[in-house]
């Protein structure tokens, strides 16, 4: 990046290294899928982001978008490619350095062709060949360039091949893998424009048609050579079982079970697990271990315990190493970032807006104004149609949210405006020593008359649970505790409890904990208040310190399937994987300690 002053090759260095991870997290936040014109925020990454952008934009031709030959445009990719690359160091010992190498010779050579297309064509050439923009001449030149042509500039290596080539490929020996059903040959079936029957009446490649070419063109292969090895799967990604493809069993009714059989033999049962642990030692596909923690956690927001209770290793990617996926695909907002923007605006109302308001329209209007305002500056004037639909589904939970509003305000509730989505941290002693635990309430209620509290989350998904079904498991009956009437129950979240902690300090004595929820089912209740008791709140904080012991010792092991759904780490925790507890034991660290759930009747942690 050379869009750079004097005396900041560091800064500018950083901003080459990381500048597609930047373009990734700014279409992430602001789902900006189109040419920029104007940035939508004013962050330091933003402006990193928009000084890459620039340069990148002087390496174009001044009017891009302007149609002109291929031929034409052949000459100005050329003079790209010595802009970004002439000066490059070539190191001849290098393989990433000869690979660099080989792929611009095979783009010179391609580049050269093209700009003598037509060249010697009587009249004007120009007018024979079709025109493009700029992009699309370089889509199509990487298009005509493939991976082939940078294998030829590499030398020898062994050449892959689509299966409607291999017929005319005259190699000695052949290879063909993916010899399942679906695959080869493959079916076209359900399509809501052009259904196979359509596809016959209309003379269009159909299944039938297909099946009798795949047919003829694996027969020439068999006998055009001295050996052909065909290799179909029996199992996959997802373990289950694959069917060998009808090319295969396309013999004499006699003999076809000795086909079937041989496609599963008895000496290699379908147990899976041993083949799939040599495969993950051969390609050494292992859960890279956990290490040991090079500093203690001094704080941890009262979030990080459920992520810790439902997977440790997942505890370990999210907080020790800080991981998280970057993508430049989202077509729409996801859970988090739908939840983000109904926070923020609800934080506006619950500080600035007429929260103690019992007009209706009053509430409605604020709330409508400050959702226009903030997807404005979030997305722009034109957000994707995806996203209108979403801000329109965010307005209608809101209506709901101030009809609510309007209610509790009638029946004697006030929100504080000072406590709302206030951070807050606690001090939670543990052992010897004492962590501090962090977490910003969304509101916090007062009631005029009778002057108690309580302390509320907005859950802006999908989901009716209540606080109970949200944060425990396993409950069972209430029995008496130290004058309580308590249940043993397995807590898998404590973000409440820990809540009531954390506002001891606010001098609010015994709050009511619950959740507002703002789901889509206009016919759900919106407050969900919890029933907790004294002893059950201590048995979810005594939890709390086991979880931070746990984390002090660099208990991070084994990693456990989520229970709901796939999240950013089930790849790399193998779940889909064949054999994943053979895999995970390969995996695991020296003296790894095992961990187990319990619950205990009389009200303790788990």
């Amino acid at each position: 990046c050379e869009s750079r002053s004097d005396g900041d090759e560091a800064s500018a260095s950083t901003i080459v290294q990381h500048w597609l991870t930047l373009l990734d997290d700014y279409i992430s936040d602001h789902l900006h899928l189109q040419s920029v014109s104007a940035w939508l925020d004013d962050s330091e990454e933003t402006a990193r982001l928009a000084q890459v952008y620039d340069t990148v934009r002087q390496l174009l031709p001044d009017t891009p978008d302007t149609r002109r030959t291929l031929a034409a445009w052949s000459e100005t990719i050329g003079e790209l490619l010595r802009a970004v690359y002439g000066d490059v160091p070539i190191d001849e010992q290098d393989a990433m350095s000869m690979q660099l190498v080989a792929a611009l010779q095979a783009l010179a050579n391609l580049l050269g062709q093209q700009a003598t297309w037509n060249a010697g064509a009587k009249g004007d050439a120009s007018a024979m060949m079709p025109l493009v923009t700029f992009a699309d001449a370089i889509r199509f030149t990487l298009s005509r360039l493939g991976d082939q042509a940078i294998a030829d500039a590499m030398g020898d290596g062994v050449e892959v091949l689509g299966w409607l080539e291999l017929q005319l490929d005259d190699a000695e020996h052949l290879v063909i893998t993916g010899m399942n059903e679906g695959h080869v040959p493959a079916s076209t079936h359900g399509d809501a424009l052009l259904p196979n029957r359509m596809r016959q009446r209309l003379g269009l490649m159909h299944n039938d048609r297909r099946t009798a070419r795949d047919t003829a063109a694996l027969t020439a292969m068999l006998h055009s050579r001295p050996r052909v090895k065909l290799i179909a799967g029996r199992r996959g990604a997802d373990g289950e079982p694959l069917l060998p493809s009808r090319l295969l069993l396309r013999c004499a009714a006699d003999d076809l079970p000795a086909r079937v059989q041989r496609f599963y033999p008895e000496r290699r049962p379908l147990k899976v697990m041993p083949i799939a642990w040599r495969c993950a030692e051969v390609n050494q596909l292992l859960v890279p271990a956990p290490r040991p923690l090079t500093e203690p956690f001094t704080e941890l927001p009262v979030t990080a315990f459920r992520t810790y209770l439902d997977c440790p290793y997942r505890f370990y990617l999210k907080y020790v190493l800080r991981l998280k996926t970057a993508g430049d695909e989202a077509a729409e907002l996801n859970a988090a970032q739908f939840g983000n923007v109904m926070h923020s605006v609800l934080d506006a109302f619950g500080k600035h807006g007429p929260a103690h308001s019992a007009k209706l329209d009053e509430v409605s209007a604020f709330l409508d104004a400050t959702l226009d305002a903030r997807v404005i500056k979030q997305f722009g004037d034109e957000p994707p149609a995806t996203v209108r639909i979403q801000i329109e589904q965010m307005r209608f939970r809101l209506t709901q949210f101030a009809r609510w509003q309007v209610e509790q305000v009638n029946t004697g509730w006030r929100m504080v405006p000072a406590y709302t989505e206030k951070e807050l941290r606690a001090t939670l002693d543990v052992d010897d020593g004492s962590i501090d635990i962090v977490g910003r309430i969304d509101r916090i209620d007062r009631h005029e008359r009778n002057k108690t509290f309580r302390v509320l989350d907005y859950k802006t998904g999908d989901s009716a649970k209540t606080p109970l079904q949200a944060h425990c498991k396993g409950v069972k009956k209430r029995v008496e505790k130290d004058g309580d009437a308590v249940r043993g129950m397995e807590w898998i979240d404590l973000q409440l409890p820990l809540y009531h902690l954390l506002v001891e300090q606010l001098e609010i004595a015994t709050p009511r904990l619950g959740y507002v929820r703002l789901s889509k089912d206009p016919r759900q209740p919106l407050l969900a208040e919890s029933d907790w008791v004294g002893g059950e709140i201590d048995s979810a904080i005594e939890q709390a310190r086991e979880v931070v012991r746990r984390i002090h010792t660099g208990n991070f092991w084994p990693p456990r399937e989520p229970a709901q759904f796939e999240d950013a780490f089930s790849d790399l925790c193998l779940e889909r994987h064949f054999g994943r507890e053979s895999v995970l034991a390969q995996s695991a660290p020296m003296n790894a300690p095992t961990q187990t759930r319990s619950s205990e009747a009389d009200g303790g942690g788990a």
